[in-house]
């Protein structure tokens, strides 16, 4: 990752606004092939965020409000699997969290509210068989509960 530009995007200004189109910063390996590429709206991340292994293939991409995680924001592995998923919103933890194994077996789901675990969070074995289950109330752990084969 040696080189890094940012390009201007064409840029509307509005009289009396101060307000420009985003610039776009991308970062490359040392072959050219891009590492990473953001949106910035003059003050803070803004927009679509997304990183490359060198290999070309996604490694994590989501997007950023007033320089704040927002939405869904996923991660790959390097042979382009998908490893994970997560909810933000406007940088706090809050939604559905998912993670899957190599061979595509969801392994857990978290569930989170304003930033505190909340909800059913469960745990799966290799053959994706709900194996535990902790039940959270804003951050606090009511209880686990064994689920699947004994």
């Amino acid at each position: 990752m040696s080189r890094t530009r940012m390009t201007s995007l064409p840029a509307l200004c509005l009289v009396g606004l101060l307000a420009c189109a985003p610039k776009v910063q991308v970062t490359s390996y040392d072959g050219g092939q891009p590492y990473r590429q953001s949106h910035w709206d003059g003050h803070a991340l803004a927009g679509i965020e997304t990183f490359w292994f060198e290999n070309g293939r996604l490694k994590r991409r989501g997007a950023w409000v007033d320089g704040l995680r927002d939405g869904l924001w996923q991660n790959w592995r390097e042979d382009g699997s998908l490893a994970g998923e997560e909810s933000w919103h406007l940088g706090v933890r809050n939604g559905s969290w998912r993670v899957f194994s190599s061979s595509g077996q969801l392994e857990v789901e978290e569930v989170w509210r304003a930033g505190n675990r909340h909800g059913s969070w469960v745990q799966h074995d290799a053959d994706g068989v709900p194996q535990h289950r902790f039940q959270w109330e804003q951050g606090t752990l009511l209880g686990v509960e064994a689920l699947g084969k004994p």
